[in-house]
């Protein structure tokens, strides 16, 4: 649009100053007629001749005058409004990065919702299912189904995954059952990790020990 408004511009500018130099060329013309007029007259009308003709050269150079001031003035309007668009421009510039921060700001912060949602129900899932003896847990128990889905729609599931799922044993000691559902936690927070479902490893180890502390909490 700026170079739109230039090629304007300059195309207005060019019209005038045709016209200007066509003006002081009938200028030049006439005012070469006048002196020649003034030569060829009669003395005795010498004055009002050369009267009229200076009333009419007046005229003649007050016209490109005139439109000079006002060749000036649009240059100034122009390049005022070239200036003005450009500083617009310049504004858009800086404020699209500002712009940008902000989206990626409000997509890490989507995703970590997501996070803290999978973790919470993962929590869940763990205080239900340490009420109950080991031997009762199962994987469909074990995992919510929204996990155990993908799980089934993986192409192909790694050796970590499979001894994830096969990790929980039908009879165990109390004291071997805690230790196992301890290591079960483990493996099913890091088998989160390895499918990408949780990709924040901090706020998983910080989440996990602000569980911990709660239960030591309600022990006491």
């Amino acid at each position: 649009r700026i170079k739109e408004k230039e090629k304007e511009f300059q195309r207005i500018y060019g019209d005038k100053e045709r016209q200007l130099q066509n003006q002081q060329f009938d200028l030049v013309t006439t005012y070469g007629e006048m002196e020649l007029l003034s030569q060829t007259n009669d003395v005795n009308n010498k004055n009002s001749t050369t009267k009229d003709e200076n009333d009419e050269y007046e005229r003649l150079t007050k016209s490109p005058l005139e439109f000079e001031l006002a060749s000036n003035e649009l240059k100034k309007t122009s390049f005022s409004q070239i200036s003005d668009l450009e500083s617009l421009l310049s504004t858009k510039e800086k404020t699209i990065p500002h712009l940008e921060e902000k989206l990626q700001t409000q997509s890490d912060y989507d995703e970590i919702k997501r996070e803290l949602s999978i973790l919470k129900s993962v929590d869940n899932i763990i205080d239900k299912t340490s009420e109950q003896p080991l031997s009762l847990l199962t994987p469909k128990t074990f995992f919510s189904p929204l996990l155990l889905n993908r799980v089934k729609n993986e192409p192909a599931i790694n050796e970590n995954n499979q001894c994830l799922l096969s990790s929980i044993p039908s009879l165990l000691t109390q004291q071997q059952q805690q230790q196992k559902l301890t290591i079960c936690n483990d493996n099913y927070r890091n088998w989160l990790m390895l499918n990408g479902i949780v990709r924040n490893i901090d706020l998983l180890n910080q989440l996990n020990g602000m569980k911990n502390d709660e239960k030591k909490c309600m022990t006491r």
